[in-house]
């Protein structure tokens, strides 16, 4: 892709090419600019903005908190049933986001995700609890890598769920008299 920028009067412009359409060259083209330098600056951004298919942020740089809101607006909302949804948001503001949401999309692993899961377990949260929580952040991830392409893969596919044993019951042995 080609592009640059030139002075158009008093004003900076930038340029560059959008491609071909119907044999048509196409060209983007804005005006305005009050130095070369800020020309420059909004040419990098608009072909960024461009080569990102009209997203205006880079998608290795969303945090968790910021991709989960988006991960339930996109999917969640039109997919799922209404107590679904309700379930997935509890796990989400009381689980996920406290402990992933500050953090940037593209550093979660699968290391850092087996940690979190074995803390779970050290916390005495139930196995069905666990899984749920795991199988909700491994369905949002899942959804980063395809369709939205954030991720190359998901790093909760190499998480292993920690055993949990049950605790056994107490028996309460009856004699004859009883």
């Amino acid at each position: 892709m080609t592009g640059g920028t030139r002075k158009r009067g008093a004003t900076w412009s930038y340029y560059f090419d959008l491609g071909t359409v119907g044999g048509k060259r196409q060209k983007k083209e804005k005006g305005g600019f009050k130095t070369k330098k800020e020309a420059e600056a909004a040419l990098a951004k608009a072909i960024n903005e461009y080569n990102n298919g009209g997203q205006l942020f880079e998608p290795s740089e969303i945090t968790v908190s910021d991709y989960l809101d988006q991960w339930y607006d996109l999917y969640c909302r039109p997919n799922l049933k209404y107590n679904t949804q309700v379930g997935y948001l509890r796990i989400m503001e009381g689980h996920l986001k406290p402990r992933f949401g500050k953090y940037r999309l593209k550093a979660i692993t699968a290391a850092i995700l087996q940690e979190y899961a074995n803390g779970l377990k050290m916390d005495g949260l139930a196995k069905h609890s666990i899984t749920g929580i795991l199988s909700v952040f491994g369905a949002a991830l899942d959804y980063a890598v395809e369709p939205l392409h954030y991720l190359p893969a998901n790093p909760m596919r190499y998480v292993k769920s920690p055993k949990v044993e049950k605790k056994p019951r107490e028996r309460i042995i009856l004699t004859l008299d009883e």
